[in-house]
């Protein structure tokens, strides 16, 4: 196991001046702002669970003899990220906003940063496939009934999986645990030069938001100008369209303020900042 440490005592934690009473509160207690974030926690997690199961439940039982439509199969992929990083990372990512300290080790450091790449990525690509099964069914009608089988559909969501994985692969390398001089752990990315990480960053923004948020706009944007889409659906394929997009793009703020909210956090109550630049790791 590596741990890296920091040699910048200007740095370091200041406790000198808080009071028993004080460190009472730190350690068990949680602050409003904090205990807040935990109810809204529980209330993501609940309602998460039990919406995604339901939809599971439901979509998972298929009639004998008749074969899966291939939306659904999109639908029960889409179902079973988020119900994954609901159980997976949410459970963990909580004890930040409880513990003045990471607790839960290395391993777990890096699969619940790994897993909620994964699963965002996994939900983005999703939807990118699902309007483009919809852009096949309407704009591409007579050769639907041959692209749009249940075999297809699986193949793309393995192929989904493949993607998010090895994607996310740079994040559980270098998600660690940061030790630093009172003997205070972090999970943190470590990054040998910060270079590589905003090349992973905007890559990463741009294969797994822009390029599919891009495609998304252009299929539904075609179906808009079918003739047959319009007659069929009326106003429902602009409200299609707007709910489509607003999926997508509710991932883009939690993308983009995951890192820095738990950068703000960790600053806010514990006075941390990023080790810059790092020490070599020891090895315990």
């Amino acid at each position: 196991m590596e741990l890296y440490y920091l040699n910048n005592r200007s740095e370091e934690l200041n406790f000198s001046n808080v009071t028993e009473d004080d460190s009472m509160k730190l350690l068990f207690g949680i602050g409003t702002d904090n205990f807040i974030t935990l109810l809204i926690f529980g209330l993501i997690f609940t309602l998460g669970v039990l919406g995604n199961s339901l939809v599971i439940t439901v979509l998972a039982r298929s009639k004998p003899g008749k074969p899966r439509s291939t939306t659904n199969i999109f639908i029960l992929n889409l179902s079973i990220a988020d119900l994954s990083y609901l159980l997976f990372c949410i459970p963990f990512q909580s004890t930040v906003y409880m513990l003045p300290t990471w607790v839960l080790g290395a391993v777990i450091c890096k699969f619940i940063h790994y897993f909620f790449t994964v699963s965002m990525l996994v939900s983005i690509f999703t939807l990118s496939a699902m309007s483009v099964d919809r852009y096949i069914a309407i704009v591409h009608s007579r050769k639907s009934s041959v692209i749009r089988v249940a075999r297809h559909a699986l193949i793309g969501v393995i192929v989904i999986w493949i993607v998010s994985l090895a994607m996310a692969a740079p994040v559980a390398y270098h998600q660690n645990i940061v030790l630093r001089s009172d003997n205070n752990t972090y999970c943190w990315e470590v990054w040998p030069e910060q270079k590589s990480k905003k090349i992973y960053v905007v890559c990463t923004f741009v294969f797994g938001y822009v390029l599919p948020l891009i495609l998304i706009s252009f299929c539904y944007a075609k179906l808009t100008r079918t003739s047959v889409y319009e007659e069929e659906r009326g106003s429902h394929g602009n409200q299609q369209l707007l709910g489509i997009i607003t999926d997508v793009d509710r991932f883009s703020p939690v993308y983009l303020g995951e890192k820095r909210q738990h950068h703000k956090l960790l600053r806010n109550r514990f006075g941390y900042t990023p080790p810059r630049p790092l020490a070599k790791p020891q090895t315990l």
